[in-house]
């Protein structure tokens, strides 16, 4: 765990919040009664975790999805998947949160039928995101590492993330897919939706395809933010700076 740091910055102190430690994501969501995650200033609230799979086979529709053909495949397995703090585990450095974890699906040979079935994994993640301090989250970002295995399209795997703030009329949607290969993405808020609490929802879909040797994975779903000073802090900074070039120039001056 990274312990607070004090910083003197133009004679203004600031506390770096501390980083929680890596535990699972069912400790967060703590059954109903969310524990919030910390990463700098960033606060989540863990709202809802949901996981759905279905196996398919053309002409024959829904059959069993035999063990070792999806992961995580249920809710409580989801909830053994680390949350890590995208400041640290992540690419770019911003606060917010690393879902780490084996998500994949893989296609079957059905011996009764001969046929290879597509296995779909939906999983949904609802949560609230939060400044602790004075700050403004001005964009959102959302990258993952999903791979696959197969030349057709499926196997695919997409994440689609809706990002909502009823208060400032905020209402985006962020896209990863493999294919197309966009492993990466983000939005940039406008001034007038600056803000400090974000509700996200985030869809994890991977289909299989059916075809042999066919299968999709994600092992890591990052979630980080950028934020600027409330224009208060922006002004107390300024004054600061200023008066801390005075001193420094009347200092020069009486020398």
């Amino acid at each position: 765990m990274r312990k607070s740091l004090l910083v003197l910055l133009g004679g203004v102190l600031f506390s770096l919040s501390s980083v929680a430690a890596d535990l699972p994501l069912s400790y967060y969501l703590n059954g109903g009664a969310p524990i919030a995650f910390v990463d700098g200033d960033k606060s989540i609230l863990f709202r809802s975790a949901s996981v759905t799979t279905t196996c398919t086979e053309q002409g024959i529709g829904a059959v069993a999805c035999p063990a070792g053909s999806v992961t995580p495949g249920s809710a409580s397995a989801l909830g053994t998947f680390n949350i890590l703090a995208a400041s640290t585990a992540g690419q770019n450095g911003l606060d917010g949160f690393v879902l780490q974890g084996g998500i994949s699906t893989t296609s079957f040979l059905d011996a009764t039928t001969g046929l290879y079935a597509n296995v779909n994994e939906d999983i949904f993640l609802v949560y609230d995101v939060s400044v602790i301090g004075n700050s403004l989250i001005t964009d959102v970002h959302l990258a993952f590492n999903g791979s696959r295995v197969g030349t057709s399209n499926p196997p695919n795997v997409t994440v689609t993330e809706n990002v909502t703030d009823s208060v400032h009329g905020t209402n985006d949607t962020l896209i990863v897919t493999n294919p197309p290969n966009v492993f990466s993405a983000a939005v940039d808020l406008t001034p007038d939706q600056y803000t400090q609490h974000l509700h996200v929802t985030k869809d994890i879909q991977l289909n299989s395809g059916a075809c042999q040797n066919c299968s999709v994975n994600v092992s890591g779903i990052e979630q980080s933010f950028s934020q600027v000073p409330e224009p208060l802090n922006y002004s107390i900074v300024l004054c600061a700076g200023l008066f801390g070039l005075y001193q420094w120039k009347r200092g020069r001056l009486v020398s």
